[in-house]
């Protein structure tokens, strides 16, 4: 997509225009649809659970450890992976932040870009 992208804003030329934009489109389905199965595979399995975030205390010793004891030797890690927590809080602070906020931004923007952009929208198409 961004080979594509850059092409379609023509920073240069390597399929044409008509070709990048169709390889553009494509791609740009494949990714939503990957999405909804990656969605649909939390759900079944039970793996959402890996984005709530738990603990506060938790919370605050990952953000001291990344901005301080990181620089320091010796200083131990926080939080010790198991089947239950594969995450630490900052990582699912931020996967949860970018599955709820980010991504759905980001896809309804193109859909609504999409659809403005082809006529579809209000049924102007060819």
């Amino acid at each position: 997509m961004l080979i594509t992208g850059f092409e379609i804003h023509g920073t240069y030329s390597l399929f044409g225009y008509e070709q990048a934009v169709d390889i553009y489109i494509v791609a740009s389905w494949c990714l939503i649809a990957i999405g909804f199965l990656g969605i649909f595979c939390n759900m079944v399995t039970g793996e959402w659970k890996q984005y709530i975030p738990a603990n506060m205390n938790k919370l605050l010793a990952m953000m001291k450890y990344y901005g301080v004891d990181i620089f320091t030797a010796g200083s131990e890690y926080p939080h010790h992976k198991t089947r239950q927590s594969k995450l630490n809080p900052v990582q699912r602070m931020a996967y949860l932040s970018l599955h709820t906020l980010m991504l759905p931004f980001a896809v309804l923007s193109g859909l609504l870009y999409f659809f403005t952009l082809t006529g579809q929208w209000l049924g102007l198409e060819d």
